[in-house]
């Protein structure tokens, strides 16, 4: 019974990936760390497929949470990804639950954000 069960779940798995679509269209995120000590850096990148020909309102991001002490931000292309990176830290104690950013971004007379 268990070789069956492993056998469908196999199965399911690979009729899955044969089936879906393959299109990376997809926003894909990462951060640094989880678990940081006070002061510690924390860099958080995001990867946006085909966004071409915007313009980031870095002047105009905003954060859940006003102890955050922004390092540096920067976006760039790379193929037709845009990316984007924060580099953060906060001062002060505590568990972040919720926090996030909204960035502003411009994109032929119509805002987004990003959040």
């Amino acid at each position: 019974m268990r070789r069956i069960t492993l056998f469908l779940l196999l199965f399911i798995n690979i009729s899955f990936c044969v089936f879906s679509d393959n299109t990376d269209d997809k926003i894909i995120t990462g951060l640094s760390k989880n678990d940081i000590k006070i002061g510690e850096k924390i860099l958080l990148s995001i990867k946006i497929p085909n966004l071409k020909n915007v313009k980031i309102l870095w002047e105009d991001m905003t954060s859940s949470d006003n102890s955050v002490d922004i390092i540096s931000k920067k976006d760039f292309y790379k193929g037709n990804i845009l990316n984007f990176e924060i580099e953060f830290t906060f001062f002060n104690a505590g568990y972040y639950s919720d926090f996030h950013f909204t960035i502003p971004i411009s994109q032929e007379e119509e805002m987004l954000y990003l959040v």
